[in-house]
C-alpha cells in the first residue's frame, strides 16, 4: 500500500482478508516453489519473508511454548531439497478469520490441521457454511 508504513498496511490487510479453507488434507494444501516465486514475484517474496520473520518474532515473544512447532507453522519452509511457501499458513497468519465450508470441516481445522494456530488466535477460527446444501434443496 503506497504511502503506508508496515504496521498500518498490515492492520488494513489483516482486517480485510478472511480465509476459507477447502481441504483438511495437509498434503493438499497449496505450496509454491520459492525459486519460482522469487523469479516471478520478487517484491511479493520480500513481503512474504517479512511476514514470516515477524510471525516468528511474535511467537518467540508471546508463545515461547510453541518454539518447537515453529518449523511447521512458518510460512517459509526452507527445506533444502524443496523450499516452498506454505500458502495456507500465509492465509492463516494474514487473515482476520479462518473457516471451513461446513461445521464438521471447521471443527477438523481447529482440532487438527490448524490446532497450533488456534492456541494463538482462538477467536480467529469460525464456521461459515458455504450454502451449497441449502441451494441444492431449492
Amino acid at each position: 500500500m503506497l504511502g503506508l508504513g508496515w504496521d498500518e498496511a498490515w492492520d488494513v490487510t489483516t482486517r480485510t482478508i478472511a480465509y476459507t479453507n477447502h481441504t483438511v488434507l495437509p498434503e493438499a494444501l497449496e505450496k509454491c516453489s520459492q525459486a519460482v516465486m522469487w523469479k516471478l514475484l520478487p517484491h511479493h517474496m520480500e513481503i512474504i519473508e517479512e511476514i514470516d520473520k515477524r510471525f516468528i518474532a511474535m511467537i518467540r515473544s508471546t508463545k515461547p511454548e510453541l518454539e518447537s512447532k515453529l518449523s511447521s507453522m512458518r510460512i517459509m519452509d526452507n527445506n533444502p531439497q524443496k523450499p516452498v511457501v506454505r500458502m495456507a499458513n500465509l492465509c492463516v497468519v494474514s487473515s482476520h478469520t479462518v473457516n471451513g465450508v461446513a461445521q464438521l470441516h471447521s471443527d477438523i481445522l481447529k482440532s487438527e490441521l490448524f490446532a497450533d494456530y488456534v492456541s494463538i488466535w482462538p477467536k480467529k477460527f469460525q464456521n461459515k457454511t458455504n450454502g451449497i446444501t441449502p441451494r441444492r434443496w431449492l
